[in-house]
């Protein structure tokens, strides 16, 4: 699945050298994981892709494996459910903000995202 992360100047570099990765997350509404949104709206909102200094913003989309997914709250380190006929051992892949028509998703585990593609514009 394709999604939206947005972020600052500074992060976005390091993204685009080491990857994603949930160590430098700030945000945990829905776990303590990397947080993408279905909507490019939702991650233009300047509290995640904070302009810089001459007003650019940045965005990547991101290609995500999300299988799995059950509700997450902020809390969780890895999703709190086991995945549908698996044991408490198998679970989900990933936490959603709503399980029937999920906007977020957030991710655990590096080897789900890659990031493809950075968007840079400029705010108005």
């Amino acid at each position: 699945m394709k999604l939206f992360h947005g972020t600052d100047r500074d992060s976005a570099m390091k993204i685009m050298h080491l990857g994603l990765d949930r160590v430098f997350t700030h945000v945990h509404a829905f776990g303590k994981g990397v947080y993408f949104a279905r909507n490019a709206s939702y991650s233009c909102n300047d509290r995640y892709s904070k302009p810089d200094d001459q007003k650019n913003k940045y965005i990547f989309i991101v290609r995500v494996l999300v299988g799995d997914f059950c509700v997450g709250c902020g809390s969780d380190k890895v999703p709190p459910k086991p995945r549908p006929g698996g044991d408490a051992f198998d679970i989900c892949d990933s936490t959603v903000d709503n399980e029937t028509s999920p906007s977020i998703f957030v991710t655990y585990r590096d080897s789900q995202t890659y990031p493809e593609y950075l968007l840079t514009f400029r705010s108005g």
